[in-house]
């Protein structure tokens, strides 16, 4: 037949012309799986049409066409894997920013350690020290929510708050003199790799009509150490550090009041950013 001969034909120039990056055993497999099911019987179930030379060949282009369309989505899908970077199909890596204030959870959404905005659970943690040293396992989760902070309501003006105007966290922890529980908050890591840390701190209350000691900020990883700010009242400080972090591993925003917590409202804009 006509129809039937042009039909195929077409098929067969459009497969030399599109199907050619095919594999050559990958196509002679698929050639092979159809003419096996091809020979069908004369007892067999399918209309006599389906058995003729031309619908076979169709059926053959269709299979090849579908294992070639396979192929291609199955490869476009794992391009950005098959170099074993994760990235980008260039190879490029992304970077992760990570900012407190863009992540913080106001009521009666507040969660406590809280996501990050990538998705991560637990990234974000708002705590206080029991006692004077820097030792995490003395650290706990602040559970009380007022208005846009976390507080300690045994501990007066203990909190870490957003302040939504000016896009920064505000710190305040609390001291007796002889024992201080500092503000902290924490940054769990949700990857492997090396990190920036950036942003800088200010004691926003100007005036202080008494004596007020420093306010001693540390950046720590773990017992670590690896920045350290003292601020006055009225000053403001800013920092850099990189760390290599690993996954679960989580690095300690640290607010100490010193010998008092008179006119220690601190606050903290930050940025950490990974590749």
């Amino acid at each position: 037949m006509i129809f039937d001969r042009e039909t195929e034909r077409r098929v067969e120039d459009w497969l030399e012309a599109t199907a050619s990056p095919m594999p050559q055993e990958a196509l002679e497999s698929a050639l092979e799986a159809v003419a096996r099911t091809a020979q069908v019987g004369k007892g067999s179930r399918w209309p006599a049409w389906t058995r003729r030379r031309a619908f076979s060949r169709v059926a053959t282009a269709v299979v090849v066409l579908l294992v070639v369309t396979a192929g291609w989505l199955t490869l476009g899908a794992l391009a950005p894997f098959i170099d074993g970077t994760g990235s980008s199909p260039s190879g490029s890596p992304q970077t992760h920013r990570w900012d407190p204030v863009a992540d913080f959870r106001r009521a009666p959404y507040q969660l406590n350690p809280s996501p990050d905005s990538y998705g991560n659970e637990g990234v974000w943690s708002y705590r206080r020290s029991s006692k004077s040293a820097h030792d995490p396992m003395d650290y706990y989760l602040l559970s009380g929510f007022e208005g846009d902070a976390w507080v300690d309501r045994d501990y007066v003006n203990l909190f870490i708050g957003l302040g939504a105007a000016d896009r920064a966290l505000y710190f305040h922890p609390w001291s007796d003199g002889a024992v201080r529980k500092h503000a902290i908050l924490g940054w769990t890591s949700p990857i492997t790799g090396d990190i920036l840390i950036s942003g800088a701190i200010a004691r926003v209350q100007d005036d202080c009509d008494v004596p007020s000691a420093n306010v001693i900020f540390t950046i720590d990883r773990g017992v670590e150490t690896l920045h350290t700010i003292a601020v006055d009242v009225g000053q403001s400080g800013t920092f850099d550090a990189t760390a290599t972090v690993a996954l679960g591993e989580t690095i300690y925003f640290v607010f100490d009041a010193d010998s008092d917590a008179r006119c220690d409202l601190t606050t903290m804009r930050l940025e950490i950013t990974s590749e």
